[in-house]
């Protein structure tokens, strides 16, 4: 299957990611959510509500901006493999014979 096949069909699904056990990603998203847990807990009941809301305007903000970081990624790399095959002109004379 191609890879244009598989993000078709759902195979492939670019915000889906896991973390290796061990990395610094892991372990800070683990320290992330202990100091979470304690900061939480000492809140009142409006203030859990008050900081769930929080919490998810913040994710909202980071969706938004890895989905920007993404498209603008995928841009810059479409536009470096047009450059990479359209025909350059150059100065200078190709390497090997007979390439343009």
């Amino acid at each position: 299957m191609t890879i244009l096949e598989n993000l078709w069909f759902g195979n492939i699904a670019p915000v889906d990611r896991s973390f290796t056990r061990g990395s610094e990603i892991r372990e800070l998203l683990e320290a992330l959510t202990a100091y979470e847990d304690i900061f939480t807990a000492e809140l009142s009941t409006e203030g859990q509500r008050a900081y769930t809301e929080y919490d998810k305007l913040i994710s909202r903000i980071s969706e938004i901006s890895e989905c920007d970081a993404f498209g603008k990624g995928f841009r810059l790399g479409a536009r470096l493999m047009l450059e990479i095959l359209t025909e350059e002109n150059t100065q200078m004379p190709t390497i090997i014979d007979g390439m343009s």
